[in-house]
């Protein structure tokens, strides 16, 4: 049985946006700024199919490394490329600083691993994809 008041119902309120904005900082605390523009990422949410399709790819990608037991040196290189691939399909774009090479390079660019630990810190925090609270 439906309850016909609910199916017309606006519950947009209550859903996560399906992309969020990094503005990123450098690991002094102060704006990333590339030509005295800010930098930011734009990252796809938990909440779309974007990061739906993403994660499963990690997944399966550890289940078969799991699974062919491999194990060594590789093991590190390996996982860094499962991470690398999943934070570069999770991104939408990249504002403001155009890396040689592009998304997946700036990632794999360990020199420059704060931004990616500030895009999955940001990923990670599912109010960084809620509206603004009416309480505060």
């Amino acid at each position: 049985m439906t309850d016909k008041s609910t199916s017309a119902a606006d519950f947009s309120a209550f859903l996560l946006s399906p992309t969020g904005r990094v503005e990123i900082n450098l690991p002094n605390g102060d704006p990333m700024l590339f030509d005295g523009k800010r930098v930011a990422v734009n990252v796809y949410s938990p909440a779309s199919a974007e990061y739906a399709r993403a994660q499963a790819i990690m997944q399966r990608a550890a289940r078969d490394k799991l699974l062919s037991g491999k194990k060594g040196a590789t093991d590190v290189d390996e996982s860094a490329e499962i991470d690398a691939r999943f934070i570069t399909a999770v991104t939408a774009s990249v504002e403001n600083f155009p890396y040689p090479g592009g998304v997946e390079a700036m990632y794999r660019e360990r020199a420059l691993m704060y931004i990616d630990q500030q895009v999955r810190a940001y990923l990670n925090d599912q109010t960084n994809f809620f509206g603004k609270s009416k309480a505060s």
